[in-house]
C-alpha cells in the first residue's frame, strides 16, 4: 500500500530514533570513551585516575585501518571504458568528496551505515555526506536496493526540521523541538516554506546508504561488532590490572614485624599497610613486653609478565577476529619478514576489497543520480576506480610496471596501477606524448 509523505514521516521517525542510542555507544567506543573496567561500589578519585589511564583504545584502530585504504580515484562509464574526468570534476571534485568520502566510509564502518544526499542546484549538483542519526531510508518489501522513501531529521535553534523524499514528491516540515531532542512522531508539524517541497525533480529517492557488511536482509554489521567490543573490554581490564600493579606493587615492600604501631593525635592507630616506595609496613607484636621479637623483612615487587603476555595475546586475537592489518597488531615483533607480513595481511586486504565492492555500488548510484541532476542520462554501467589496498616498495611497483607493459598493458593502465588519479593519468599521457614528439626520429638504415 502506497504511503503519503506524511505517513512516511510518521512511520520513519520512530525507526530513526531507535538507532540513536546504539550509534552513540559505538561512537564512544571508537573515540576511546569506554566504560571504566570493574568499577567498585564506591569509585574513588584514585580508582578513576587509574581506570582512565588503563584505557587502550583499539576500536579506533579497527575502524581506521580499513578506512585509510578506501579511496576512490575515478569513475568509468560503459560507453568507452575510460575514466570520465569531466564528470569526476563536476561531481566529485566540486563537492570536495576526496575528503568527505572518508567520513562516509568511517561512519559506515563505525556504526554500520552512513548516507549521501544528491540534489540539483543552480550551478550543478550537490552531494553531501549525511549522519546516520539524521537520515533513514525505506526499501521495498523483500528488496535491499529499491528505495521507496527517505527521511532527514535534524534539530537546530530550538526547532525540529524534517524532510521526506519519495520518487515523485519531496516535502519539508518544522515544529518546536521536543524536550528529548530526539526524533519523534507528532501531529504538530507545519510545512516549511523555505525548504524543498513539491515534485521530486530526480524521479528517484535521492538518498543512498553506505552499509557495512550487509547481510541477506540488508542489515549492516559494523566493524565494531559485539566480539570486538568484548575483547576491547577484556584488554581494558587487563591493562587496568597492570596499571594497579604498577601503582601499588612496582617496588619491593619493606615489612617490620614486632614493633609498636604509631597512633595519630586522637590516639587512633595509623593504617600501617598503605603501600608506597618510601613506606614500611609495620605489624605490631602480640607480646608488647618482648621488643626483641621485632624483625625487618621485604616482599618482592609484583610480577606483571603474566598480565603483559595475556594482554598481548588478546590484542593479537582482536586482530585476527577483526582482520586488522598485521602491521599494526605485530608492534614490537622482531624477525618478521615482508613476505610474512604480506601473507598475514591477506585477510585485511580481502576485507578492504569487500568494502570497496559494497561502497562502490553506493557511489555508482550517487554518480547516476548526479548525472540525472545534471540533465544527463546515466549509462547502463558505471564503475568506481579505487586505489589498490596493497602497498609495495617503489622498486616492487616499478618492476611490476615494466612487466605489465611487456605483456601488453597500455600506458594508461600501468599509470592507474601505479596509483595515479584520472587527472594525473591524463597529465602523464600528455607529458609522454610531448616527449615522444620532441625526440628525433631514428634514421632508417638503407
Amino acid at each position: 500500500m502506497a504511503r503519503s509523505v506524511e505517513e512516511w514521516r510518521d512511520y520513519l521517525l520512530p525507526k530513526l530514533a531507535a538507532r540513536i542510542d546504539r550509534n552513540g555507544f559505538l561512537r564512544r567506543m571508537y573515540d576511546g570513551d569506554h566504560p571504566m573496567p570493574t568499577a567498585p561500589n564506591q569509585v574513588t578519585e584514585k580508582y578513576r585516575r587509574l581506570a582512565e589511564m588503563s584505557i587502550t583504545n583499539l576500536c579506533g584502530l579497527v575502524v581506521d585501518a580499513p578506512t585509510s585504504k578506501l579511496t576512490p580515484k575515478g569513475v568509468r562509464l560503459s560507453e568507452n571504458g575510460d575514466e570520465d574526468l569531466e564528470l569526476w570534476r563536476r561531481v566529485w571534485t566540486a563537492n570536495k568528496l576526496n575528503a568527505r568520502c572518508r567520513v562516509a566510509h568511517e561512519e559506515a564502518l563505525k556504526v554500520g551505515r552512513s548516507a549521501a544526499l544528491v540534489w540539483p542546484t543552480d550551478t550543478g549538483v550537490s552531494v553531501t555526506v549525511e549522519d546516520a542519526d539524521q537520515v533513514i531510508v525505506a526499501y521495498a518489501p523483500g528488496s535491499t536496493y529499491e528505495r521507496l522513501a527517505a527521511l532527514k531529521w535534524y534539530n537546530e535553534d530550538g526547532y525540529d526540521f524534517v524532510t521526506v523524499w519519495t520518487p515523485g514528491l519531496v516535502q519539508s516540515w518544522y515544529r518546536t523541538a521536543s524536550r528529548t531532542g530526539a526524533p519523534q512522531a507528532s501531529t504538530d508539524w507545519d510545512v516549511d516554506p523555505e525548504l524543498p517541497g513539491g515534485v521530486n525533480p530526480l524521479g528517484r529517492v535521492p538518498v543512498v546508504e553506505f552499509l557495512c557488511k550487509p547481510d541477506a536482509k540488508g542489515e549492516p554489521h559494523p566493524e565494531l561488532s559485539t566480539s570486538v567490543i568484548r575483547m576491547q573490554t577484556r584488554i581494558n581490564k587487563t591493562k587496568f590490572d597492570m596499571v594497579v600493579a604498577g601503582e601499588d606493587g612496582a617496588f619491593p615492600q619493606r615489612v617490620m614485624v614486632g614493633i609498636e604501631i604509631e597512633r595519630d593525635a586522637s590516639g587512633a592507630p595509623i593504617n600501617p599497610l598503605t603501600s608506597g616506595p618510601n613506606r614500611v609496613w609495620a605489624l605490631q607484636s602480640q607480646d608488647r613486653g618482648n621488643p626483641s621479637g621485632g624483625r625487618i623483612d621485604q616482599f618482592p615487587a609484583y610480577d606483571t609478565s603474566g598480565l603483559l603476555a595475556f594482554g598481548d595475546a588478546t590484542i593479537r586475537e582482536l586482530g585476527w577476529i577483526s582482520r586488522t592489518s598485521a602491521i599494526f597488531m605485530l608492534g614490537g615483533s622482531s624477525n618478521v619478514g615482508a613476505d610474512m607480513i604480506r601473507a598475514l595481511d591477506d585477510g585485511h586486504r580481502a576485507k578492504v576489497v569487500a568494502h570497496q565492492i559494497v561502497f562502490g555500488e553506493a557511489w555508482e548510484e550517487v554518480v547516476a543520480l548526479s548525472m540525472v541532476a545534471l540533465g544527463m542520462t546515466p549509462p547502463a554501467e558505471i564503475e568506481i576506480d579505487w586505489e589498490s589496498p596493497e602497498f609495495g616498495s617503489p622498486a616492487e611497483m616499478a618492476d611490476a610496471a615494466i612487466k605489465l607493459r611487456q605483456v601488453g598493458y597500455s600506458f594508461k593502465a600501468v599509470a592507474r596501477y601505479m596509483g595515479a588519479s584520472p587527472a594525473e593519468v591524463q597529465r602523464l599521457v600528455n607529458e609522454r606524448t610531448a616527449e615522444l614528439a620532441a625526440e628525433p626520429a631514428t634514421p632508417v638504415q638503407g
